[in-house]
């Protein structure tokens, strides 16, 4: 067994490469995280070419205690946080963060800080408009979140198309972007330009079609009343036990 210690390992960077569609293509492999994932390839003949694990690897607890979702329902998980509150490791991590705070370097990094953000904000939000996308965001300082301004039954499906571009929203509301505050202009304009990409793939794709009984309202009905026909059906109980 090889042990990794550095983070310019070739392995590791291989690995790291694979969250993105092009690199995926051009080595052929894809990542797959968990141990369950693992016994379950294996079941069915498939071997992996890397294997990762922790120093440490280590069960916290029983599996149907850890578990974050119901199997009947996978996308209603349950967000837990500060487990590690307390934790001697993160109070002293958190007490360096606070002296380190109060220096010059972070603290001219936090200078003009709002307004710098808003205005890429304004910047990003002038792209789309410019380009006719449905599409806008709204900040607070580097904490953005992504809105629509067309009605569509298929605008969570962006996420998937910025994922492609090497984008990733995380699972808040219509998709959040937290940026670092180490973020140059160029870095941001990077960005910029893979957000306005995936948009108009999106776009093309046909996915932001408009019709004129197409309303907000109507999808929220389209979609509820699909659902009690699924559950009234028992279509789903059935689904569920397979």
């Amino acid at each position: 067994m090889l042990t990794i210690t550095s983070p310019h390992n070739t392995t590791l960077k291989l690995i790291r490469s694979l969250s993105e569609k092009r690199h995926r293509q051009e080595a052929g492999l894809f990542v797959a995280e968990g141990r369950q994932v693992l016994e379950r390839a294996r079941q069915e003949g498939w071997e992996p070419d890397y294997l990762l694990t922790t120093t440490h690897a280590e069960p916290w607890g029983k599996a149907a205690l850890m578990k974050r979702y119901r199997e009947d329902r996978p996308a209603d998980l349950c967000f837990a946080r500060g487990t590690f509150n307390s934790h001697p490791y993160v109070m002293g991590a958190m007490q360096v963060f606070l002296e380190r705070l109060q220096s010059g370097p972070v603290r001219e990094m936090y200078a003009d800080l709002d307004a710098t953000w808003n205005r890429r904000a304004g910047e990003l939000n002038q792209r789309l408009r410019e380009a006719g996308l449905p599409v806008q965001v709204a900040n607070l300082s580097t904490v953005w979140s992504v809105f629509y301004t067309q009605p569509s039954r298929y605008n969570w499906m962006l996420q998937f198309y910025l994922r492609e571009q090497g984008l990733l929203l995380s699972w808040v509301g219509t998709g959040r972007l937290i940026f670092s505050l180490n973020y140059t202009q160029s870095d941001f304009d990077a960005v910029c330009d893979r957000f306005v990409a995936a948009a108009a793939a999106m776009q093309v794709d046909g996915w932001w079609w408009q019709g004129a009984a197409l309303t907000d309202k109507g999808i929220r009905r389209g979609v509820l009343r699909e659902m009690l026909l699924k559950r009234l059906s028992g279509d789903g109980n059935r689904d569920a036990g397979r």
